[in-house]
């Protein structure tokens, strides 16, 4: 007799993706913005209404922490405005997805540049 195990694993919302999409605004001045991608683990499918949190840590020492929502292609922007040359670069970290499925856990992060 052959006895078989199936193990399930729960499905979890993963950051998928991030991109740097930082605008130049007038002057020295920049807006650092990551794009952060939110996926079901299982599926691949796009994750919506996901509230990412964001911590943005600049060259200088200054931190933010932004949030944002993602939408249908479940993406967001989050975005910390008025940064100078001496903010280049910041590091913006996945630090929470409240999401469903429940988040993975893993935190993500991409180095921003003033472009």
């Amino acid at each position: 007799s052959t006895t078989t195990t199936t193990t399930t694993v729960a499905p979890r919302s993963t950051v998928y993706s991030m991109t740097d999409q930082s605008i130049r605004q007038a002057g020295q001045k920049w807006r650092a913005v990551v794009r952060v991608s939110v996926r079901h683990s299982v599926t691949g499918d796009a994750v919506s209404g996901a509230t990412v949190s964001v911590r943005m840590t600049a060259a200088n020492g200054s931190l933010s922490i932004v949030g944002c929502t993602t939408n249908g292609a479940g993406e967001c922007d989050a975005v910390w405005g008025n940064r100078t040359s001496a903010h280049t670069p910041v590091l913006a970290t996945v630090t929470a997805v409240t999401a469903n499925p429940t988040w993975d856990g893993v935190p993500s992060s991409l180095h921003l540049t003033r472009p």
